[in-house]
């Protein structure tokens, strides 16, 4: 009995190791797509950069970027869906030309409670 009551401790811990190991890449990635926002900022306009984030070629944001779903483990391409677990999201503003970037958890929760932020 004892052991099999340690045994459910440690899948439960496992699972919880899992679930925030999954987050962290979610977050890691938001913070990658940010990065990227930033630098085509520099050079490039807002229209260009939507346009860049739009692209599901393998000139657009995503799909150079190398950014992995945790939860499929195959190349994220394309901007991903709101609630959609383990994909990065960007979503914008056209009159404050503001990016804002989130990602979803494990459970398909957003990651941030603010979401990340990129303006020129």
């Amino acid at each position: 009995m004892l052991a099999l009551l340690g045994f459910r401790i440690y899948l439960n811990k496992q699972v919880k190791e899992y679930i925030d190991t999954f987050n962290a890449i979610v977050k890691a990635s938001c913070g990658t797509i940010q990065t990227l926002i930033l630098i085509e900022l520099v050079d490039s306009d807002y229209q260009i950069i939507k346009e860049y984030i739009l692209d599901t070629s393998a000139n657009g944001l995503f799909s150079e970027s190398g950014i992995e779903s945790p939860a499929t483990g195959l190349e994220q391409t394309k901007n991903g869906t709101p609630g959609e677990a383990g994909w990065g999201v960007v979503t914008y503003e056209n009159d404050s030309e503001i990016f804002f970037i989130n990602g979803y958890d494990y459970y398909g929760n957003s990651v941030f409670e603010k979401p990340r932020i990129a303006r020129r």
